[in-house]
C-alpha cells in the first residue's frame, strides 16, 4: 500500500527508536540491532561506526564482532572483515553464523578452497540447513568449471585459473610472519638468477651460496630423472634448512635447532596454496 504524499517512512521511524536506544546507553548491546538497521539503509558508514564504537564497551561479543564483519563485507574491505572473523573464530571456533560470514568472505576474496573447507563445517554442524546446502552449491559452480578436451571432460580449478594474490602482498605476508617466528636466525626471498656459476667467490653472500647449492642440487636430480626440486628441509647440526621454489622467486630460511619445524612448514604450505600460489621447480 502507497503512503500518502508528505508521510513520514515508517522505516525511519523504526531507525530513529533504535537510534534512541542506542544514545540512552541503557543497554550495552542496543548498538547491535541500530548497526543491522542502519546496514539494511545502506547508510556502512554510520554503521561501521555505530558497531565499532559498541565493541569498545561489548568487547567479547560474538555477534557483535560478527557483525562487524559483515558490516566490512558490505563495505567491499573484504581484507579486514576476514581478519576480524577469523580473530573470532579463535576464541568462539563453534560460533556457526560467525562461519557463515567467513565463508562469504572468503568467496569474495575468490579463495574458493577455504571456502569449501569452511562450508563442509557448517555442514555438519547443520547438515538440514538449506541455506547452507545453497552456498555449498554456489560455491562449487564456481569453484570449478569443466572443459571438454577431445573426448574427455578435465575439471579445472578457478582458483588456479582466475584468482592469485600478488606476489609483493604474498611477500609482504611471508616476511611479516618470519619475522615474528622464533628460531630464525634468518631468510631470503628473492628472485632466482637465470644463470649460477660454477663456482663461488670466497666472501660470497649467504644468500648466493644457498642459491647455487639448490642450482646444483636441481641440476643432479634432473641428471639422475630424480624428477624437479620444488621445496624441501635440511637437518642441520645447528638447526634446519627450508627451501621453497615459487616460481621465479627463491624462499630459503635457515633456523636454530629450537624452532617448530613440523609448524613452520605446514604455515607456509596453506599459506602458498590459500593465496594461489603452487610451487614450481627451479
Amino acid at each position: 500500500m502507497a503512503r500518502e504524499p508528505g508521510a513520514r517512512d515508517p522505516y525511519l521511524d523504526q531507525l530513529d527508536v533504535l537510534r534512541a536506544a542506542y544514545d540512552s546507553g541503557e543497554s550495552q548491546t542496543a548498538y547491535i540491532p541500530y548497526a543491522e538497521a542502519l546496514l539494511g539503509a545502506k547508510n556502512f558508514s554510520k554503521a561501521l561506526a555505530v558497531c565499532l564504537d559498541g565493541l569498545q564497551h561489548d568487547t567479547h561479543s560474538v555477534r557483535g564482532r560478527t557483525l562487524l564483519g559483515k558490516v566490512y563485507y558490505d563495505m567491499g574491505r573484504y581484507d579486514e572483515g576476514l581478519a576480524e572473523l577469523e580473530q573470532t573464530l579463535q576464541s568462539s571456533p563453534q560460533a556457526f553464523q560467525t562461519k557463515v560470514m567467513l565463508a562469504k568472505t572468503l568467496v569474495r576474496k575468490r579463495q574458493f578452497s577455504r571456502a569449501r573447507k569452511m562450508v563442509s563445517l557448517l555442514k555438519a554442524m547443520s547438515p538440514k540447513d538449506a541455506a547452507i546446502q545453497q552456498m555449498d552449491q554456489e560455491i562449487r559452480e564456481q569453484y570449478s568449471e569443466v572443459k571438454t578436451e577431445f573426448d574427455v571432460d578435465v575439471q579445472t580449478t578457478r582458483d588456479q585459473l582466475y584468482w592469485r594474490l600478488p606476489f609483493d602482498d604474498l611477500a609482504k605476508q611471508i616476511r611479516a610472519f618470519l619475522d615474528e617466528v622464533p628460531g630464525i636466525t634468518e631468510y631470503f626471498l628473492s628472485e632466482v638468477k637465470t644463470h649460477v656459476p660454477t663456482t663461488l667467490r670466497i666472501y660470497a653472500q649467504t644468500s648466493d651460496i644457498l642459491e647455487w647449492f639448490l642450482h646444483s642440487m636441481a641440476q643432479h636430480m634432473k641428471n639422475l630423472k630424480l624428477g624437479e626440486l620444488y621445496k624441501g628441509f635440511l637437518q642441520l647440526s645447528c638447526g634446519y634448512l627450508i627451501f621453497y621454489v615459487i616460481e621465479s622467486h627463491m624462499l630459503a630460511i635457515v633456523t636454530d635447532a629450537t624452532v617448530r619445524i613440523g609448524q613452520l612448514r605446514h604455515w607456509i604450505d596453506q599459506l602458498l596454496e590459500n593465496e594461489g600460489w603452487a610451487n614450481k621447480p627451479l
